[in-house]
């Protein structure tokens, strides 16, 4: 397993985290697809995704903007077959 950032280039792999973020948080807590695809072009976000062989296991979104001094974990998940593995802990 790796941990990389998110690359815009891919919809594949956006459609894959995205339907990670989608069963693992209510609806009324999710931002919109629209909305996670401009974060990705924004250098205050970054989506960073564990993978293993292509495949994405869980992901984290984190702010970051250059003027603050901190950081900030928005979203964390795993896909639910692959929870209790350590994945979180590894993000």
């Amino acid at each position: 397993m790796h941990i990389a950032p998110l690359l815009r280039d891919n919809p594949t792999r956006f459609d894959a985290f995205y339907d990670i973020y989608c069963v693992s948080f209510p609806p009324s807590e999710q931002k919109s697809k629209e909305a996670l695809l401009a974060m990705q072009t924004l250098t205050s976000y970054t989506i960073f995704i564990a993978e293993d062989d292509e495949t994405i296991l869980g992901f984290c979104i984190v702010f970051h903007d250059k003027d603050a001094d901190f950081y900030l974990l928005e979203y964390m998940a795993v896909d639910p077959q692959r929870r209790d593995l350590g994945i979180g802990s590894q993000l």
